[in-house]
């Protein structure tokens, strides 16, 4: 078997979790099936509190930089991709101790630019480093590896694109749009750069959605129609859109202008990415009424924008930072969340719940 190459870097550190015994919650059901119990004489809330413990950028690391508190009740954990530092298949072993790791029902991942070996394409991009065998053989470990019967059983689900709804544990939907796709960079050999695609494609806006200039590149998959506005949940990226907490530090804006555009439109209640590790943050937007203007005409920082506010949210024991967004306006508010947490090669920041108010699942 192969395996990818790369630099040596530091020593990796870092607290295990809180070892605290919890009863194990069952695995999650597709919406249609659930089971949830109702009494017709004790009319139910239409929406369930919910928290979601979210990260990115963790990069084959095996713990976080700090334990989690011991009350923390965590419904969902969402991992935005770099799960490895290139794709390196002992690098996903320990992001899945990391995330087996933390007491929550379910798991929900996507892959980001760094995890080459979990991208479909890596087994025929033509790369000097390896042979075509080679390059097959290391996606077929991978992607056994995270829908290996282990992760399986810590309830780690590795998504595909697009849309989906998860009936949660504690009784609600959570609806769900994601995507590991970013531009190739000028700099950057397609071969060194997994989920990428072409900067001059947009595939995630339908012709006629505003302001055009880029060449309609969208599937099915990754298409956002107009009727999914104040329908999503959280959207997940690995990458940021253009001027939301996506500054290097070099103070260059290199979010992607087209889920930008997207996300405008569909407004989803959390856009949650990482990647630009310096522009870790939240951000809430609030959105302007659209009137007969309709979308708006260019791309600017501030177009189709009320307000924006930073949120620091509430250190919870130093273990995570809470940000409460149980009262945000359905097509009316986004909470942008960059969760990347690595630093100067540990982690060094904080990982982000969120707590929300989420539909309850319907019973058959």
């Amino acid at each position: 078997m192969s395996e990818v190459k790369k630099p040596p870097r530091l020593h990796r550190q870092g607290l295990l979790f809180s070892s605290r015994k919890r009863k194990r919650s069952p695995s999650p059901s597709p919406a249609n099936k659930s089971t949830i119990p109702h009494n017709p004489q004790f009319p139910e809330k239409k929406t369930i509190e919910t928290s979601i413990l979210i990260l990115s950028d963790t990069h084959g690391h095996s713990a976080l930089p700090s334990l989690l508190p011991e009350n923390l009740d965590l419904d969902a954990v969402i991992h935005c991709g770099d799960l490895s530092q290139c794709g390196e298949i002992e690098d996903y072993k320990r992001t899945l101790d990391l995330l087996k790791a933390i007491p929550a029902s379910i798991k929900l991942v996507i892959p980001g630019n760094h995890d080459l070996s979990l991208d479909p394409s890596f087994a025929t991009h033509s790369s000097p480093a390896f042979t075509a065998t080679e390059r097959q053989d290391l996606y077929a470990q991978a992607l056994e590896l995270w829908t290996s019967p282990s992760a399986k059983e810590a309830r780690i689900i590795l998504l595909d694109p697009g849309f989906q709804t998860f009936a949660l544990s504690n009784g609600a939907n959570l609806h769900i749009y994601t995507t590991p796709y970013m531009p190739f960079p000028p700099t950057v050999s397609t071969s060194e750069w997994a989920f990428g695609y072409p900067s001059s494609h947009d595939i995630y806006n339908p012709p006629g959605s505003g302001i055009w200039y880029s060449i309609p590149s969208g599937t099915p998959q990754t298409l956002i129609q107009d009727e999914k506005r104040g329908g999503i949940d959280v959207l997940i990226s690995h990458g940021p859109p253009r001027y939301r907490l996506d500054r290097t530090e070099e103070g260059e804006n290199v979010g992607c202008k087209n889920i930008w555009r997207a996300v405008r439109r569909c407004r989803p209640r959390v856009h949650a990415f990482g990647h630009v590790h310096a522009g870790y943050g939240a951000d809430v937007v609030r959105w302007r009424e659209e009137g007969k203007e309709g979308l708006p005409r260019d791309d600017d920082i501030d177009d189709g924008i009320e307000e924006v506010k930073r949120v620091d949210g509430r250190m919870v024991e130093g273990g995570v930072r809470l940000i409460e967004a149980k009262g945000a306006r359905k097509g009316g508010e986004t909470l942008f969340v960059n969760a990347a947490l690595m630093g100067d090669e540990v982690l060094e920041r904080t990982p982000w719940v969120v707590e929300i108010e989420l539909e309850r699942a319907k019973v058959n």
